[in-house]
């Protein structure tokens, strides 16, 4: 098994997991709320997902719609104390020698990153934004378990399957 495989196989147990965690499964339909939160445990893809169902009244029925809107306005963000270890790590600096006050508390809070309100050392007020710790590669993860899974299947299993193609196109999904 290579390495690769094995990371798509990780994530792939990782989202069928948490699914079963929050009781979604074959055997029912999860509630809004469940959807919800199996979604934002999930992580910025699923949240991107459900952002974008949330618009879609044609597709699921108002109670969906109105949890799943929640998510675009209410994703909850990474502790502060993480934030700031990560600022750190980037910028090779303590927090006190970039910025003359720095809040933990995150102003906004989205799939992929968060903006935190500080100042300067002059006193300049900002908002700086920081991506979330892990955001790119779960992301890169969760867009190639669909091409693992199509690549799986044997020639002409995939005429059916809009995702047939990125067996073709590797990277197209990425775009």
């Amino acid at each position: 098994m290579t390495r690769e495989s094995a990371t798509h196989g990780a994530r792939t147990r990782e989202v069928v997991g948490i699914l079963a965690r929050q009781g979604i499964d074959s055997v029912r339909q999860p509630t809004a709320v469940e959807l919800r939160l199996a979604l934002e445990e999930l992580g910025p893809t699923f949240i991107k997902l459900g952002q974008l169902l949330s618009t879609r009244p044609d597709l699921l029925p108002p109670p969906y719609i109105r949890e799943l809107s929640l998510l675009l306005s209410s994703v909850p963000p990474v502790p502060g104390t993480e934030i700031v270890t990560i600022l750190e790590e980037e910028l090779g600096s303590d927090i006190t020698e970039i910025f003359g006050s720095f809040d933990l508390d995150a102003l906004a809070s989205a799939s992929i990153g968060q903006a935190h309100a500080a100042t300067l050392p002059d006193g300049t007020p900002v908002v700086v934004k920081v991506r979330k710790p892990g955001a790119v590669e779960t992301i890169r993860q969760d867009l190639e378990i669909p091409q693992v899974a199509v690549g799986k299947l044997g020639p002409g299993q995939t005429s059916y399957l809009p995702i047939g193609s990125m067996t073709t196109r590797p990277g197209a999904i990425r775009s």
